[in-house]
């Protein structure tokens, strides 16, 4: 690791020396001084693109609308290039250090009190830092964040104004894919890192030392790139498959055109730029591509367009957008990248994935950590993950079996050794039928037709057959929002008293049943989709909706505050480490309440070892892949096959691998779910230790979220805060 922070000082360095000094009659801080060129805008996108049809490939498209609009993209990267690229963000940086107006010197500190509202309090102030290193760290890292960030700062949350770096005009754009403002962005922020790194933390107090510590993950995560999902930067397909939700998200805060764009002409010049750029792809593959267009194209999964912007048929900006994407994909398509068989990443590029990642899921400030060492953490998960399922299949067979009536001792003994034996354990159900057979010379014998049919009586399974178009079956309709329901009634009823009502956010959420899709998602203000297409339990679809109504709450709370500073926000590995630290902490006694019968829930509890093993599958799937040597053999698997063959050894099968595999290659998306669930879970049991040991009352993301406690620490003060929330 000291290598890697030496090269980065050296590029840092000779960007410093490359960038023009800011010479004394030429200064940004006198009148008339810094002043980006006009942007050019010769062609009207809207208006080109207006009579052309919805279905039209970019390949029929005449070759003079071809180079118009190409002309418009270069031209609106240009305008981006002059606001963002190296000298500009040294002139900016010199304004806000050397001469600041009042509007730059709010627009600062609120970022500040609203941004890392977990460390600084409401009356926090940049001024008040006193090192001058530390202070001068803080203005770049608001500029550092403005520049990658840019429009995402505002949307979708809508904890901070619409404002710009000056502290007064508009966004003057979204993030734009311009290789050399990117490349410059990212050098900016690892100078800012360098500069942290060299602030010794004798020379600031617990305070300064915390907020030093939260900005570092930041400024790491922005000079590798940005983005939580590591690779999925500006130079990944499934990152740029997803740029239009910048705009959408800002049709979804300000409930019509956002007011980042003038008009409907400068919204689809924007969205011309993000799919003509001329930004290389890395890291491209039949992986990445394919997941890209059937996983990470978030706007057409959701038909967030359509619901945002309007009806394509009869609005020339959606319209536009949607054709703007589609003709990416397709040129995307046709290159020789996206049919490559894998990417082979380099220690670089492993290292610059994982600083990306550990720095937007706030962790690894030290280099304590790596992507080797996530691998061995997931080898002990997954470890105790077969134990544990191998627990709970000798549990149900002793039930499912009480005597020696159906199974012999000597057979029961075969079939324990087989448990004890397997390694998929997300196949148990199915994998112990065939031991029981082969206990008892059968096929489909006496042992095997008690444990199917136990299984049939028990476990209840919703979804799945469904086809193109197909609206939700009205009796799984009822039974999705019953169970729904019966959560939603369960959280609240054990989670009242809190500072946060639970209940009362209800209303704010929505919950939806989507035929196509086969996973859950919730977006923003805390809408919950839960995916039909495949078949799975009840327990199953028990466990999504704790997970979801968890994020759910948070972005209703977020969404409906009057005073939207005041709303905790989940950060970091908490995010998704909340959702899988619930099913860890609550489904087990959900279920039980539920069921009210042993039988039932050791047969429903075997069952759900898919829903782990889709976790560790994907997450090993996902880390292998970073680590394969190659794939030039002619007998070599394509890295989807790769991935998917993975996935089966954990006992996942047809859609289930196949959804594996896409996710795999959706950056280190994946990662977050162990991660996150293991350091909120066990952040939590030392919590318990440390303010209810006897367990009087149970600690879990929901009481943490309650509390306005979301991100679960053990620093003293956290632990007093949240003994007094939950002891009043």
């Amino acid at each position: 690791m000291q290598y890697i922070r030496s090269m980065i000082l050296v590029v840092v360095a000779c960007a410093a020396a490359a960038r023009p000094a800011v010479a004394a009659a030429a200064d940004p801080c006198a009148r008339g001084g810094w002043q980006p060129a006009a942007e050019v805008r010769k062609v009207d996108v809207q208006a080109l693109l207006r009579n052309i049809p919805l279905a039209t490939k970019w390949a029929d498209l005449p070759d003079g609308t071809k180079t118009q609009l190409e002309a418009a993209a270069a031209d609106r990267l240009a305008a981006f290039r002059a606001r963002w690229a190296a000298d500009a963000l040294a002139a900016k940086e010199h304004i806000l250090l050397a001469c600041p107006t009042h509007d730059m010197t709010v627009a600062i500190d609120d970022f500040y009190r609203k941004t890392y509202d977990t460390v600084v309090p409401t009356s926090f102030s940049v001024g008040s830092i006193r090192d001058p290193a530390f202070h001068q760290a803080l203005v770049r890292n608001y500029l550092g964040n403005l520049a990658i960030s840019r429009a995402f700062i505002t949307y979708p949350d809508g904890k901070l104004p619409n404002r710009d770096w000056d502290g007064k005009s508009y966004f003057d754009s979204t993030n734009l894919p311009d290789p050399q403002t990117y490349d410059d962005i990212r050098a900016y922020n690892a100078g800012l890192v360098a500069a942290l790194q060299q602030i010794g933390d004798a020379s600031l107090d617990p305070f300064g030392r915390a907020l030093k510590q939260r900005v570092l993950y930041d400024a790491r995560a922005n000079a590798a790139g940005g983005g939580s999902n590591g690779d999925a930067d500006m130079e990944s397909a499934c990152h740029v498959a997803t740029l239009d939700y910048a705009v959408l998200g800002g049709y979804q805060l300000d409930k019509t055109r956002p007011r980042i764009f003038a008009d409907d002409a400068a919204v689809l010049r924007e969205a011309n730029a993000y799919y003509l750029s001329n930004m290389r792809l890395k890291w491209l593959d039949v992986g990445t591509f394919n997941t890209a267009v059937h996983f990470c194209d978030f706007s057409g999964l959701h038909g967030l367009v359509a619901a945002l912007v309007g009806d394509p048929s009869r609005n020339d900006v959606a319209k536009g957008m949607i054709l703007l994407k589609n003709w990416w994909f397709e040129r995307m398509g046709a290159t020789g990248e996206a049919r490559q068989k894998c990417t082979v990443y380099s220690p670089a590029d492993r290292t610059r994935i994982w600083q990306a990642f550990s720095g937007a899921s706030l962790f690894n400030n030290d280099d304590t950590l790596s992507m080797q060492t996530y691998r061995s953490l997931l080898g002990s998960y997954i470890d105790d993950k077969r134990r544990r399922y191998r627990d709970i299949a000798k549990r149900a067979v002793a039930l499912v079996f009480p005597d020696d009536t159906v199974l012999s001792p000597e057979q029961r003994r075969r079939v324990v050794a087989a448990i004890d034996g397997e390694t998929a354990f997300g196949s148990f159900p199915e994998k112990i039928g065939l031991a029981i057979d082969a206990a008892q010379g059968t096929t489909n014998g006496p042992g095997a037709v008690r444990w199917k049919d136990a299984i049939a009586k028990y476990v209840a399974r919703i979804g799945g057959h469904y086809g193109p178009g197909d609206a939700v079956r009205p009796q799984e309709k009822r039974e999705l929002e019953s169970m729904f329901a019966e959560v939603e009634a369960w959280v609240a009823r054990t989670h009242e008293g809190y500072p946060i009502d639970i209940a009362s956010l209800y209303p704010h959420i929505g919950f939806h049943i989507d035929t196509q899709a086969g996973i859950p998602d919730t977006v923003p203000p805390g809408n919950i989709t839960i995916g039909i297409s495949t078949e799975h339990s009840k327990m199953e679809y028990y466990s999504w909706m704790i997970h979801e109504l968890r994020h759910a709450v948070w972005m209703a709370h977020v969404a409906t505050a009057v005073d939207k500073s005041k709303a905790r926000n989940d950060e970091g590995l908490a995010i998704e480490g909340s959702g899988a630290a619930v099913e860890t902490l609550l489904l087990e006694p959900f279920t039980r309440s539920v069921l009210k019968n042993e039988t039932a829930y050791a047969l429903y509890a075997l069952d759900h070892g898919i829903r782990d093993a889709r976790y560790a599958g994907t997450t090993d799937a996902t880390l292998r892949k970073y680590f394969r040597a190659g794939c030039s053999g002619a007998s070599e698997p394509d890295t989807i096959d790769f991935t998917r063959h993975i996935a089966i050894s954990y006992g996942l099968t047809g859609p289930l691998a196949d959804t594996a595999a896409l996710r795999a290659h959706d950056g280190t998306q994946y990662l977050q779910y162990i991660a996150g669930g293991l350091r909120v879970a066990d952040t939590i049991s030392y919590l318990q230790r440390k303010i209810d040991p006897g367990m009087r009352h149970r600690i879990d993301p929901y009481v943490l979220f309650a509390c306005g406690l979301n991100n679960p620490s053990r620093d003293a003060s956290y632990v007093a805060a949240l003994r007094s929330c939950m002891n009043p």
